[in-house]
């Protein structure tokens, strides 16, 4: 499994030059409510059509014109959203922006249950929480470094090198932080005030944010002793 990161200093210090590239993306300086409604609107069928994806982009002054350039570092990254050649993934783009974009726990409690509620019952199961979880921990622990990385490399950051191993310690305790953050779940449904509750007083507080959720699973063991990490 790797050596454990036990050091809370060393932690933050490797979360903060795997962000040096985060906000080229833009989404910290927005509020939240208002880009998932933009998505939400574009939507049909689940995805939202590179048109439509453009317009409202452009309308919150988010880069737009390496998306569909592939040899870019935010051309690949934005590759990864793709249905099909013309359409994105609108479930994956909203948990981008719960993650990056401005907004504080009970908005982005309620925007992530409203949308995995699948059966729409008022609860979540184990299964949708682990599916909220897995979509999070690929966003934030995959993705988003392979993107600071490749960004890195692009402007040929001092970074690179600590960038590579902090994402090979994300990539190597993303299944164990996983279990650890299901394991927070002591019942089989919660309800969305359970939910919020889960996500201000344990380490699910962890999935509100890209940077805390990087941190946690980064070391997961030494969060749950005890250090939870920073909330949203």
């Amino acid at each position: 499994m790797g050596c454990c990161l036990s050091d809370k200093s060393e932690l933050v210090s490797k979360s903060e030059a795997a962000m040096v590239h985060e906000e080229d993306l833009g989404y910290d300086r927005l509020n939240l409510e208002g880009l998932v409604e933009g998505l939400k609107a574009g939507t049909h069928y689940s995805v939202i059509s590179w048109v439509r994806l453009q317009e409202l982009y452009a309308r919150f002054n988010l880069p737009i014109d390496q998306i569909r350039k592939p040899e870019t570092a935010l051309g690949r990254f934005y590759n990864s959203f793709l249905k099909d050649k013309d359409s994105y993934d609108t479930l994956k783009l909203i948990m981008l922006a719960v993650l990056l974009c401005q907004g504080n726990t009970p908005i982005k409690a309620e925007i992530v249950f409203s949308h995995f509620d699948m059966n729409d019952n008022q609860t979540l199961s184990k299964q949708e929480l682990s599916d909220i979880l897995t979509i999070m921990l690929e966003l934030a622990c995959i993705q988003l470094p392979e993107y600071i990385l490749n960004r890195s490399q692009e402007t040929k950051s001092p970074h690179i090198d600590t960038i590579k191993k902090y994402q090979h310690r994300l990539e190597e305790t993303k299944e164990e932080a996983l279990d650890l953050l299901l394991g927070e779940m002591k019942t089989e449904q919660l309800s969305q005030a359970e939910f919020l509750s889960a996500l201000q007083n344990t380490s699910l507080r962890a999935i509100c944010s890209a940077r805390s959720l990087r941190q946690f699973t980064a070391a997961p063991h030494y969060y749950r002793a005890g250090e939870k990490g920073s909330s949203s």
